[in-house]
């Protein structure tokens, strides 16, 4: 399937002269020629991946991180890569004096802010004196003690970094350049003449690489690459995992990949040239930093998270346009941007994603439930069935696991607080009776003591689906609502993704 792609290419003759010269080898011609497998509609792509109109406070203001804040003065670039990961959302738009006063307005009632980034867009396609004096303005402020300017300058027209420029942002100290390079290629002599003038300067020089398919994703073009920046005093500074934009995908490389890159690269190269390889976290949860225990692998294709401010997130590093799409059994029942909890706490119960890890716990627990498990999914359903295996229920766990990945069903392991004990599960499916959003089953293992605890965790489920999630409608069935009275007319697609696909995933 194809759509209309909204980037138009746009190349400077700078570019063309490395084209050119070059003979428009493949780690410069990917990165700036138009591809028709950019018309691709990836199913798992994003237009806005890092969320960034989720933190858009006003124009050109966005605020994510507690002590800095993206400053764009402008929305225009100076040429269109065709891996942009704001594409979709970046407008043709310059930042008025208005819009930029209402910023240092912002700035002055949140004096913990003492970051500011310029970025964008390109803040070089705005006239020179007009970046200076916003540079200016954000200086004067007492709480801002560092300013960085983002471009991809350095590759589409270095010429703009002038002898004017330069002298003038000498008072602005501290002031630093990062500058956006993926390949050796890309440094001509006039890049390098203008670091030179930058640096004997005072001002500091850094760059951000993104880690690309066929421009870059080698030991060797990395390790050119690095090595060639930290000689003209280029300081690498992050690395950055291909994000999954829509359009994008053959750029994408899978997070095994770059995590073999990046720790085979470090014996090679000086540690002044090695850079912090980042990871940005769709749906707005922020850059985490890669191979430093913020990642733990789930299975293959599944990763958890813990993001900047101690949230755990699951990420699935399938490959763009690798998920069969067409079954409808398999759609998604949550929208893209909706952040579904990993975990649930009520002063009785703590729920977290179940996964094949509790395998041995919820098998016992079944077990020992069996009969009473047997009346909860209802008169179609004839699990848990009596010669159930470990093995049987090891699968079906990893069919949770997968399902929870793909934001398909949810099911939770419950814990009883008082002692951490697995006691029963919560399962959020989408619902086959059209006159609800989802169906929400759930069970707990008997207790002597605890007669109550199945109406306190229903109520607590109820409360929370209530409130957290996005459906306008949900059933209980079995609980104030009996089986027979759900309209399950399309029985054969009830028992296959409920009974069968859970031991035969080629369905």
């Amino acid at each position: 399937m194809m759509y209309k792609d909204p980037h138009e290419e746009k190349i400077t003759d700078h570019v063309r002269n490395l084209l050119e010269q070059h003979k428009y080898d493949i780690r410069l011609k990917k990165q700036f020629i138009f591809d028709e497998r950019e018309l691709l509609l990836d199913e798992n792509g994003y237009e806005d991946v890092a969320s960034d109109e989720t933190i858009k406070l006003m124009a050109g203001l966005y605020h994510r991180y507690p002590t800095k804040v993206l400053i764009f003065p402008s929305e225009n670039c100076l040429g269109h890569c065709r891996f942009c990961f704001r594409k979709y959302i970046r407008k043709s738009k310059i930042l008025s004096e208005q819009e930029f006063k209402k910023i240092i307005n912002y700035l002055k009632e949140n004096t913990k802010i003492n970051e500011v980034i310029f970025s964008g867009g390109d803040p070089f396609t705005v006239p020179l004196e007009m970046l200076l004096e916003m540079i200016n303005k954000i200086k004067e402020l007492p709480s801002i003690e560092i300013i960085r300017i983002h471009t991809r300058v350095l590759t589409y027209n270095p010429l703009l970094i002038t002898d004017t420029f330069i002298k003038a942002l000498r008072q602005y100290q501290p002031i630093f350049m990062v500058f956006h390079i993926n390949s050796h290629l890309e440094i001509s002599e006039i890049a390098e003449e203008r670091v030179s003038k930058l640096v004997e300067n005072g001002i500091l020089c850094f760059t951000q690489t993104a880690l690309l398919h066929e421009i870059n994703d080698s030991h060797e073009d990395l390790y050119r690459l690095f090595t060639r920046l930290i000689k003209i005093r280029i300081r690498p500074y992050y690395l950055f995992h291909p994000d999954k934009v829509r359009g994008t995908s053959h750029f994408y490389i899978p997070l095994s990949k770059g995590i073999q890159l990046y720790r085979g690269l470090y014996n090679y190269i000086s540690g002044l040239a090695m850079p912090t390889y980042l990871f940005n976290i769709p749906g707005g949860y922020g850059h985490c930093i890669i191979d430093l225990e913020y990642f733990s692998k789930i299975n293959d294709n599944t990763y958890k998270i813990k993001t900047w401010n101690n949230q755990e997130v699951i990420y699935d590093d399938s490959l763009l346009n690798e998920k069969d799409s067409s079954n409808l059994l398999k759609k998604r029942i949550v929208p893209n941007h909706f952040q579904v909890p990993l975990s649930f706490d009520t002063k009785y119960f703590h729920l977290e994603m179940l996964n094949a890890n509790y395998v041995k716990e919820d098998y016992e627990t079944i077990i020992s439930n069996i009969n009473h498990l047997k009346s909860v999914f209802g008169p179609h359903n004839d699990w848990p069935w009596n010669n159930l295996t470990i093995d049987e229920n090891h699968k079906d766990l990893e069919w949770h696991q997968n399902e929870f990945i793909n934001r398909t069903s949810f099911a939770y392991a419950v814990k009883y607080s008082a002692n951490n004990e697995y006691i029963g599960c919560v399962y959020i499916y989408p619902s086959f009776d059209p006159s609800y959003d989802a169906m929400v089953i759930l069970w707990v293992k008997r207790f002597k003591n605890h007669k109550n605890l199945d109406e306190l965790l229903l109520s607590s489920i109820k409360k929370w689906i209530r409130e957290v999630w996005p459906f306008k409608k949900v059933v209980f069935p079995g609980r104030g609502i009996d089986w027979k009275d759900l309209d399950l007319s399309n029985l054969r697609k009830w028992k296959e993704y409920y009974v069968r696909n859970k031991y035969d995933k080629t369905i």
